[in-house]
């Protein structure tokens, strides 16, 4: 009996009313696309908006070039398992080509070579060019799959594109690629909003006429990181708006019941077993601190004073000497 596939994994993501356009990652994007790069990478923690940008870019080339199609997968954790994830990588292409995949899916799997084997040829008959779109590629750990797309992207169709978003760089031939000019990359430095998509985000999340000094200050506080600006948009219900924004710390409610399972997750090394696990943030946890590295600010760093229902913690950042103190509320029996 053949997988069943949740079609919703392979839905392009619907771009929000009040996304920001970002013209200028599109254009990045669609540089690389032209020149024939076989990889786009989009290396980020989360909330620096690589789903959206995809989802653009995709829109963007789709309306650019009516003969272009886009195959997308939204990866989970359960997809390290490689017979779901050969049926989901067919599925997702299938959505751009019915006809690829027809010899893949049935072939055993002591080895992906084959089942690839066939579907590259499938892809390469294709008359249609299509983007390979891999959401949320950190989920995958399982060697067996890694090793595949090692082997999609040796010989990769000159028709078929990879793009993969991943909040830490994915255990590909990167490097190679790169130094082969064979690799377009956006990191989180790239991904910041500039002041002037802040304030458009801004203004467009509170329905409401920021000051340029006021979109500065929240810019400069949060360093563009656009779910900072998010929480800031969401906490800014004070008459005094200026007030607000130059108190600014992260203590209002809306910051202060993100889990800490969510937020550890803007790090990528910041897993249940490494970000302040011991006994799940009770009380009694002495304070610690862990530097966040492969961004411009490595040398921000989290560093945590106990209390009894929430716990305090201090965002610093070397190069502007800013910092924001975030409250989070304890979830009972969840750690990072």
């Amino acid at each position: 009996m053949a997988m069943p596939v949740l079609a919703t994994k392979l839905f392009i993501p619907r771009l929000r009313s009040r996304a920001v356009p970002r013209p200028r990652l599109v254009e990045r994007l669609r540089e690389g696309l032209q020149s024939g790069r076989k990889l786009t990478l989009i290396s980020a923690p989360a909330g620096f908006g690589k789903t959206t940008l995809l989802s653009e870019w995709m829109a963007d080339a789709q309306r650019r070039d009516p003969e272009v199609r886009v195959g997308w997968l939204s990866l989970d954790e359960s997809d390290n398992d490689p017979s779901r994830f050969l049926t989901y990588l067919v599925g997702a292409l299938q959505r751009a080509d019915p006809g690829i995949g027809s010899e893949a899916l049935p072939l055993p799997l002591p080895s992906f070579e084959p089942a690839l084997t066939a579907l590259i040829n499938d892809v390469a008959r294709s008359p249609q060019e299509i983007i390979l779109v891999l959401d949320d590629f950190q989920l995958i750990e399982e060697e067996t799959i890694r090793d595949a797309l090692v082997f999609l992207l040796d010989h990769l169709p000159s028709n078929l594109h990879l793009a993969i978003a991943s909040r830490s760089d994915p255990l590909l031939p990167v490097a190679r690629l790169r130094a082969g000019g064979e690799l377009t990359e956006l990191r989180a430095a790239d991904l910041r909003f500039t002041p002037d998509e802040a304030a458009a985000f801004l203004n467009r999340m509170v329905d409401l006429e920021l000051s340029a000094d006021d979109v500065a200050a929240l810019e400069a506080r949060t360093e563009g990181w656009i779910a900072g600006l998010q929480l800031a948009a969401l906490s800014m219900r004070e008459p005094d708006v200026s007030g607000f924004i130059q108190g600014f710390t992260g203590s209002n409610r809306f910051v202060s019941t993100i889990s800490p399972k969510r937020f550890c997750s803007v790090s990528p090394i910041m897993s249940a077993n490494s970000c302040f696990a011991p006994q799940y943030w009770t009380g009694s946890v002495a304070p610690s601190a862990m530097p966040l590295p492969g961004r411009r600010e490595a040398a921000r760093c989290w560093s945590r004073s106990s209390g009894t229902t929430s716990s305090s913690f201090r965002w610093t950042t070397a190069a502007t000497g800013t910092a924001i103190t975030t409250s989070l509320r304890m979830f009972s029996g969840r750690g990072c």
